[in-house]
């Protein structure tokens, strides 16, 4: 017959055990355990959603940046109110001098090395670790990569570093309780094989031009490895539009105007890792068709109207007489000429084309033409209000031959892509400039309309 005993929580001792798992992966193929590379960069430019480079559907700008204000305080910025930040054993709170909230503090003082960079196009490489992996923290001594590039140690204070002609080179950072890894050194960037970068690409033809083909590839990257033209891949929801040659060039088939975009990726060839490939982020490009009669976009013809000279009256051409006879009494005027003083001392008078009767330009041997001034249709374009993106009507809109010029050769927009703002005045078809209202053009660019000057408007569609 089984017995029961109380236990006490007295009599109850718990002793805490620590396991640590040793675990690998492989740089190209890590969705089996979570394991992702993030690679940074420093740009200095402004941030552009569409022309940013994003690596493993990263924007590299925003690693960089991330990385930097949690981890390494490289902030400028104004003097801050920091009564309200966080403050605790592991947080620190941001000095006067951060533009920027609480960071964590990792530093062992004395110990760990931290040198980030900050140069324009710097790049940092991040190795992330998910938390089911790591558990509590990573093992201090025990974060080990090693491939045909590199042999990189963990020397347990936080540091990272390679073994360099018998020289021990730090390289960057581990940060245990986040599972991060973070190379620093611009020397070691190579360690994982980057993919390669394809960058968006705008083109502008004439509707007349043909072929209309683009060479996407000749603005891309293939970084670690070698682009593979026939690996272009198109996509989206008008690939309709265009024929894939093969070759790494796609032609856009159509002579209508209009703004056409496609979205692709290629593959670079790599030397050994990866399988021999690895694919590109998905680039976009974006192809204005001017609808118009006329190549080479650098310039409009407005036919003047036919000139209508103005009738000449049978008085306009006297006829001077060569000899004119004089009466020594009175002088024999001209017809529509002031009877001039005749002087008897005088035989020969004034003659006539000197008389204050101008002599009018013959209209026939001097045409001026008064043309009336053309203005050239661009397109019927959204009204929207100025907080919201809900249309309120069409605005069609019209410019002159000036304007339309710089239309042009902006690509078909106001601005010149990644310039916020414009010099080109917009008018209704007699020319009158429009008056306030806010309009989305063919770029997705929300402009304000005053007086028929274009403003960037605060509230973007």
């Amino acid at each position: 017959m089984p017995a029961f005993k109380r236990i006490n929580n007295s009599d109850v001792v718990v002793s805490p055990y620590i396991a640590n798992k040793q675990w690998g992966f492989q740089p190209c193929d890590t969705s089996g355990n979570g394991i992702q590379i993030f690679f940074g960069s420093r740009l200095t430019e402004s941030f552009s959603a569409e022309n940013d480079p994003v690596t493993y559907d990263r924007y590299e700008r925003l690693v960089y940046n991330s990385i930097n204000h949690l981890y390494y305080q490289e902030f400028s910025g104004s003097f801050l109110d920091t009564g309200s930040n966080m403050q605790s054993f592991n947080y620190e709170s941001a000095s006067i001098y951060r533009a920027s909230g609480s960071y964590y503090n990792y530093s062992e003082q004395g110990y760990t090395v931290k040198a980030f960079p900050t140069g324009s196009g710097s790049q940092i490489t991040v190795i992330s670790v998910p938390k089911d992996l790591y558990g509590l923290s990573l093992d201090p001594g025990t974060f080990n990569i090693s491939n045909s590039a590199a042999s990189i140690y963990d020397d347990g204070h936080q540091n990272i570093y390679v073994i360099s002609s018998s020289v021990r080179v730090n390289i960057g950072n581990v940060f245990y309780q986040h599972g991060l890894a973070v190379i620093t050194n611009q020397s070691y960037q190579n360690v994982f094989p980057k993919p390669p970068l394809a960058r968006n690409d705008y083109v502008y033809y004439n509707s007349g031009d043909t072929p209309k083909t683009v060479s996407p590839l000749t603005n891309d990257y293939g970084r670690s490895g070698t682009l593979v033209t026939a690996s272009l891949a198109l996509s989206g929801s008008q690939t309709s539009w265009f024929t894939n040659n093969g070759n790494g060039t796609i032609t856009l088939n159509t002579t209508t105007g209009g703004v056409y975009a496609v979205y692709y990726t290629v593959s670079a060839s790599l030397a050994e890792a990866c399988g021999g490939y690895l694919g590109s982020n998905k680039g976009k490009i974006i192809v204005y068709v001017n609808d118009c009669n006329f190549a080479g976009g650098t310039a409009v013809y407005v036919t003047p109207p036919t000139a209508t000279p103005t009738p000449v009256p049978a008085t306009a051409t006297p006829t001077p007489s060569p000899t004119p006879t004089v009466s020594p009494a009175t002088a024999t005027p001209l017809p529509a000429t002031p009877t001039p003083t005749a002087s008897p001392a005088t035989p020969t008078p004034t003659v006539a084309p000197a008389t204050p009767t101008p002599t009018p330009t013959v209209a026939a041997a001097t045409p001026t033409p008064t043309p009336t001034l053309e203005f050239v249709p661009i397109g019927t374009f959204n009204k929207v209000n100025y907080n919201d993106c809900n249309s309120y009507g069409l605005v069609d809109i019209y410019l002159d031959a000036a304007d339309y010029i710089k239309y042009f050769n902006n690509g078909g927009c106001f601005n010149n892509v990644t310039a916020y703002s414009s010099n080109i005045i917009v008018r209704n078809s007699i020319g009158t400039p429009l008056t306030t209202q806010y309009f989305v053009d063919n770029c997705y660019v929300t402009w304000k309309i005053t007086g028929g000057n274009l403003t960037y408007n605060t509230y973007q569609c």
